[in-house]
This record gives structure tokens, C-alpha cells and sequence, in this order.
């Protein structure tokens, strides 16, 4: 059973003594990934040494097909995605993503269980070669949906994506979720991949979230600011998930 304090909120339990949370098969998974945001960098190096995919070294299963620009567009419409996220320009291709069995098809359902952690892989497939990307993760029902008042919540930031090795990338902010200051209710978590200028790495200026991953810090935050500050342009590959937050999670926090 797991002893390492990952499992709930960063205090030291069993991955048992969650009732009606199978806990106990995510330990060594969650294990791997913690180190990175992903995963730590002994995989990384592995991974790019070898030169295969997320999907090829974990073996999670075959994602789901790519939906077309205007299933994407029809979809971000719906949910009202880029309403709230503020862009216009509307991205041709779907971000590969998966939570174990759970591969993101714009707005599939994942556990709570299983938010709380990074996902198993990524995978972008019409990245350009010697191209380098940026990925940002979050959360725009904060604290819900009907009253947004803290919109959004920065999950995640990886940045200097060489061509499709997510697992290369800098992390400028860790993969964190259950200091996020949602309430009960189902939000909305978005994956905005964006293609950086130019062929050669940027320096991005965001030490105050590497020193210490403060929760202000996450909350507020602006994608399209964020991206208007890099030059980042438009979102080239999008994917999102609902989860439901339960009373279990609002206690933990």
C-alpha cells in the first residue's frame, strides 16, 4: 500500500483508506508522474533516447480517432469553451489526452479520482518538425460555473515542446489539483496546445510560480493574457474534460 503521501492532498495515508476510490491501482502510476508534472526525468530521458511516443512507451490503448476542425469547433461551441476562454480563431486539431482508460474526446467525464493527477500521456500528431509548443491546463469553473469568479485555475504549464516530446518540455508549472478552490458542482478542464515563434526555445518569464506553487498565484489566471505575453497566438490543438467535485474533495481542501 502506499506510504509515500501522494495519494491524498499530500498527507501520508494508505491508498486504501479512501472508501469507494480505487485508489490502490493508481499508487504506482501517480508514483511515476509526481516527480515532473508528467513524469520524472529518468523516463523522460528513456523516452527520448528511444524516440517513441507517450502512447507507444505506456501502451494505454489506442486513442480515439481525431474528430474533424468542425466536430472540434461544434463541440468548444457547446460548452461554451472559447466563450469563456476569450479566443476567437478556433483550433483544426484535437490534442490527444488520457486519464488511464479515459482518452479525452472533448468533454468526456473523468473521475475525480483520476483528475487529481497528471495524465498518463499526450500526443499531438501534426506538430511541425523543429517546431516547439506550449501547453497550458485549466480549470474555468472557479469556484463554479454559474459564479466564475476566480476564472481560471492554472493546473498546468509545460512550455518548450520540441516537436511532439511533451516529455522534453519545461515545466514552468507543476500539474497540482486538489489546492484548486473549486465547489461542488461539474467543471470544465481545458488542454490548449500552442505553437511557439520561431525554431529555437523562448525564455519565459514566470519564476514566481517555479519558486513555490501558490494557490493565488494559480487562481485568476488568463490564458489569453498568457499567451498574448508570448506570442503565442491562437490555440493550434485543443481537448477538455468534466469532472464532478463531490463534498469528499471540498472537505480534503
Amino acid at each position: 500500500m502506499c506510504q509515500h503521501g501522494h495519494c491524498i492532498n499530500g498527507k501520508r495515508d494508505t491508498c486504501s483508506s479512501v472508501k469507494n476510490r480505487p485508489w490502490k491501482p493508481q499508487c504506482k502510476k501517480m508514483h511515476l508522474i509526481q516527480s515532473y508534472g508528467l513524469f520524472p526525468c529518468i523516463t523522460q530521458w528513456v523516452i527520448q533516447f528511444l524516440g517513441v511516443s507517450c502512447y507507444d512507451f505506456l501502451n494505454y490503448g489506442t486513442p480515439p480517432p481525431e474528430l474533424s476542425a468542425e466536430a472540434i469547433k461544434d463541440a468548444l461551441i457547446k460548452h461554451e469553451i472559447y466563450k469563456d476562454l476569450g479566443y476567437v480563431n478556433y483550433p483544426k486539431h484535437m490534442l490527444q489526452v488520457n486519464y488511464e482508460v479515459h482518452h479525452l474526446q472533448l468533454g468526456t467525464r473523468v473521475p475525480d479520482y483520476l483528475a487529481i493527477i497528471p495524465p498518463d500521456g499526450i500526443n499531438y500528431t501534426h506538430y511541425d518538425k523543429l517546431g516547439h509548443y506550449a501547453l497550458l491546463v485549466v480549470g474555468l469553473d472557479v469556484p463554479t460555473r454559474e459564479k466564475p469568479s476566480h476564472r481560471s485555475y492554472r493546473h498546468m504549464t509545460l512550455a518548450n515542446i520540441p516537436e511532439d516530446r511533451f516529455l522534453s518540455a519545461e515545466c514552468l508549472v507543476k500539474y497540482e489539483w486538489m489546492d484548486a478552490p473549486y465547489e461542488i458542482g461539474l467543471h470544465r478542464v481545458v488542454f490548449l496546445l500552442f505553437k511557439q515563434e520561431g525554431e529555437k526555445p523562448i525564455v519565459y518569464d514566470e519564476s514566481s510560480l517555479k519558486r513555490r506553487e501558490i494557490d493565488k498565484l494559480r487562481s485568476n489566471f488568463s490564458a489569453i493574457k498568457f499567451s498574448s505575453k508570448y506570442n503565442l497566438g491562437d490555440p493550434v490543438a485543443v481537448n477538455f474534460f468534466f469532472t464532478q467535485i463531490d463534498e469528499n474533495h471540498i472537505e480534503e481542501h
